[in-house]
């Protein structure tokens, strides 16, 4: 087989897998909230009969498992693809709430199963508020139809061996990495996915008011640290993720990262970096008490909204206070996230008398949840900005909402022009700034050019160096003439810079 054929059928058996969780996730949501005969329904169960039987031929069978925190299909590992981490880490969580270590499907079932599937569906839907759900499951499959589906136990430690044994296909995020700088990529985009995922299993609990632990969360964040302090640059490439439909997830996750390279900018502790880290994943815990309708309204919010909205601040530090964790560790992060939008000179919210000044990592805080929101795009908003419009913004409120000196370092360490800024050259090239060096002025970052795609979108192309001169003095090849939000244009930062 040659190595074309190899990438092909990796990327065939990758994007069966997609389909496959795409399918399940919608279907189990669906029935949620529809009735049987609703049209989306039927629809989201037909497609995953569907993406079953396309895994047929010689396949009697399709196992999913679930292996030290992966999936496995058919005894190979699932690795996350950016494009499609948080569907993955949905169904992982899915599955983990009904203690299930996999499944296996008949790949000859037919659409005249339907009506067995969406019973499947319903109890998998229902499993999750049993006490003990597989077994409760797995009681109920016994009483027949359910001859297309077995529930999949734990693989014992010569299975896990083998699944991870060197001809075990992996399907992977991008290439396998073959240097420090893609061993970085690779340890920060798993890192990332590690972060959204214990942050859902947290806000999940928290949704249902069980009991969250948060041992998990703490050893993400503590990679998280060992990765900024190490390659800094990568994990703010990794901030630049953007998500319209998870953005409560990667909006914390993204504040926690910039929240630890900040922090680690201005000389912080390690230990100081980790607490930091967790406040930031934490800090809009309390927006699980918000109505959806409220957070995701478009247009101007009533009186009575905002001040819903303003209750997320003190309803953090009621979760948090309740949290599976230490009460050394619980005291260490309520006190950011409680502050993280009184502003600078304490005429944000919660309104209180306090006129002590606003903690070190809350007023860190201020400034990434902010920099991180308005250069996202959001269903509310009628516009959002670049980067680098966002940073002079804000630098219109110095002193103000913001900690002057702190938001000058944070514009020190993004530079003029931040990692993941759409820019306009001179050439009439269009690209995504992709790093600044440390020596660099801030003005002549690392550009990645994008090349027009016949599909109207954009392909990777070379990275230049805008502090590229013609001559040794003379005039520079390449200058930003203007900046844009990606988002805008359909465009992922973090596609063409990882």
């Amino acid at each position: 087989m040659t190595a074309n054929q190899k990438t092909s059928g990796l990327n065939e058996h990758m994007l069966l897998g997609e389909s496959l969780f795409t399918a399940f996730f919608r279907m189990v949501q669906a029935v949620r909230i529809h009735q049987d005969n609703n049209q989306l329904v039927i629809q989201s169960a037909s497609d995953f009969i569907h993406a079953i039987n396309r895994f047929g031929g010689d396949e009697s069978h399709l196992t999913i498992q679930i292996i030290s925190g992966r999936f496995y299909l058919q005894q190979e590992k699932l690795l996350y693809r950016r494009e499609t981490a948080n569907l993955i880490n949905n169904a992982l969580v899915y599955f983990e709430k009904r203690s299930l270590h996999g499944l296996s499907l008949s790949t000859a079932i037919q659409s005249k199963n339907l009506g067995k599937v969406l019973h499947f569906a319903q109890l998998m839907n229902q499993a999750e508020s049993r006490k003990d759900p597989s077994g409760w499951l797995e009681e109920q499959m016994s009483d027949g139809g359910f001859d297309w589906v077995e529930l999949v136990s734990q693989p014992d430690s010569d299975n896990l061996h083998n699944l991870d044994g060197p001809d075990s296909l992996t399907i992977a995020m991008d290439a396998m990495a073959v240097n420090p700088e893609d061993n970085a990529v690779k340890s920060a985009e798993i890192a990332y996915a590690g972060s959204l995922t214990s942050l859902k299993e947290v806000i999940g609990k928290v949704s249902d008011n069980r009991p969250a632990g948060i041992r998990k969360t703490v050893r993400i964040v503590q990679k998280t640290v060992d990765l900024v302090m190490d390659k800094r640059s990568v994990l703010l490439k990794m901030s630049t993720l953007r998500n319209h439909d998870d953005y409560t997830y990667t909006h914390s996750v993204n504040v926690s990262i910039l929240a630890i390279c900040l922090g680690q900018h201005i000389g912080l502790s390690k230990t100081a970096l980790e607490t930091l880290g967790i406040c930031g994943l934490f800090h809009d815990l309390g927006k699980v008490d918000v109505p959806l309708k409220i957070l995701n309204k478009q247009g101007k919010l009533s009186d009575h909204e905002y001040k819903e909205i303003q209750k997320h601040s003190l309803n953090s530090v009621r979760h948090i206070a309740k949290l599976r964790a230490p009460r050394e560790l619980r005291s260490k992060i309520m006190l950011a996230p409680f502050e993280h939008h009184l502003k600078y000179d304490l005429s944000g919210y919660p309104r209180s008398w306090r006129s002590k000044p606003v903690s070190l990592f809350g007023r860190i805080l201020t400034i990434v949840d902010v920099f991180d929101a308005i250069t996202s795009a959001r269903i509310y908003r009628s516009e959002s900005v670049s980067p680098a419009q966002a940073l002079k913004r804000m630098n219109e409120s110095s002193g103000k909402d913001f900690d002057p000196i702190l938001l000058k370092a944070f514009i020190n360490m993004l530079g003029v022009f931040p990692v993941g800024t759409m820019v306009a050259l001179d050439t009439g090239e269009m690209g995504i700034v992709s790093e600044n060096p440390e020596k660099s002025d801030g003005l002549h970052p690392l550009v990645t050019i994008l090349v027009p795609a016949e599909d109207k979108g954009y392909a990777r192309g070379e990275t230049v160096d805008l502090s590229e001169r013609e001559t040794p003095g003379g005039k520079y090849k390449r200058s930003v003439m203007n900046t844009y939000n990606s988002a805008l244009y359909g465009v992922q930062p973090s596609k063409y810079i990882l």
